[in-house]
């Protein structure tokens, strides 16, 4: 009877193959699966920079399309609020900053006769209120607020004439409310800013004796300022209103509580002012001469300045007509409009981040005008210095 072969088994060298062979297909699919990782990674991050870039242009074109609105264009894109030094706003080592500014468009007015209106000087409703008192030493308003009427301390009001004639800002330096459950009644508004860098925002020395006769109003006014901060190590688009929003006692942006968060992961924000030309100056006042501030390197002051203040006699009001599908009066018209103060279209770009940022350019109007009570330019033009 034969004996049975042993089995034979592997040879060293053999397991040695095997191993290598079976090491080498382990790594290819190990750097396959990271690399089809990274490249979703990648394409979330990109999602995200490209999410967090267009919330910050659709909000910077809802708040563009209604900028200089009911105000005078002048103060229609801001270069001194909040400037320590001139110019502030353009940087050619970092972020740069917007301010603009707006009539709250949340308001109707009626004349005496249309509708149920029978008052002389005509019916507001929304944010906008009937002045029936006004002092100029001190400053003072008597305005008749509606239930449930809240304006925080910082907020800026817009005090109108009859005809909306005589425009006056002012900045409120306390919160005036009036309770849901109250009647309608009057209110005097005699706590103004004492700070004087608010210039055009806190006039209290242009009121005058109109501000109280009937047909003069009270309305709300809204001033932006983007600008980009870091908060705990992610860059933000943020937006200061001014306004002293929890309450505290205390003004943006010393208090960053009442700074708003608008788009997370921005990075930068470039912004590019065209401006009207200057008879008899060949080249503009910016680094390059093409009359269009913050589309180059570098920063230079405007030798084009305004001209000192006027007040022509202003159309007399007329009604608001609203659409119900939006918050912005259907009769307004948004456009760029040149030779309406010494800036033109804006062009501004956001750019998002943290890996694979990408840039949104973004081209609004820079002034919108409607034929609602708006108040005209004390200048509309712009006077050049040789």
């Amino acid at each position: 009877m034969a004996l049975p072969r042993p089995q034979r088994g592997f040879s060293l060298l053999e397991v040695l193959t095997a191993s290598a062979v079976s090491l080498v297909a382990v790594t290819a699919a190990s750097q396959a699966l990271v690399g089809q990782y990274m490249a979703l990674q990648s394409r979330d991050l990109s999602r995200a920079a490209n999410g967090a870039a267009r919330e910050a242009t659709q909000f910077l074109d809802s708040t563009l399309r209604v900028t200089g609105f009911g105000v005078d264009p002048r103060w229609a894109i801001d270069f001194s609020y909040r400037c320590a030094n001139q110019p502030c706003r353009d940087s050619d080592t970092g972020p740069d900053e917007l301010v603009v500014v707006s009539r709250d468009p949340r308001y109707r007015y009626l004349a005496q006769g249309e509708g149920a209106c029978t008052a002389v000087g005509g019916c507001f409703s929304g944010n906008s209120w009937p002045i029936t008192a006004a002092t100029t030493g001190p400053a003072s308003l008597t305005v008749t607020l509606q239930p449930g009427t809240s304006l925080e301390a910082g907020r800026v009001v817009l005090a109108l004439c009859a005809g909306g004639q005589w425009p006056v800002m002012l900045t409120l330096a306390a919160p005036v409310s009036l309770g849901s459950d109250s009647l309608a009644s009057d209110v005097v508004l005699n706590r103004f800013s004492g700070d004087p860098t608010l210039g055009p925002y806190n006039d209290t020395g242009s009121l005058r004796a109109c501000h109280g006769q009937p047909g003069a109003a009270l309305f709300l006014v809204d001033r932006s300022r983007f600008f980009v901060q870091t908060l705990n190590g992610t860059p933000w688009l943020m937006l200061d209103t001014g306004r002293d929003l929890d309450g505290d006692g205390i003004l943006p942006p010393a208090d960053q509580d009442d700074l708003i968060p608008v788009a997370k992961n921005v990075l930068d924000l470039q912004v590019a002012y065209a401006l009207d030309a200057c008879t008899g100056v060949a080249n503009g006042p910016d680094s390059d001469g093409d009359w269009i501030i913050g589309n180059a390197k570098g920063t230079r002051r405007s030798r084009c300045s305004i001209p000192p203040p006027r007040r022509p006699p202003m159309a007399p009001p007329r009604p608001i007509r609203r659409d119900a599908r939006s918050t912005r009066p259907t009769s307004a018209r948004s456009g760029s409009r040149s030779g309406s103060g010494p800036t033109a279209p804006i062009t501004a770009r956001a750019t998002a981040g943290p890996e694979t940022g990408s840039s949104t350019p973004r081209t609004a109007p820079g002034s919108s005008t409607s034929p609602a009570i708006a108040s005209s330019p004390r200048s509309s033009t712009s006077r050049c210095e040789t």
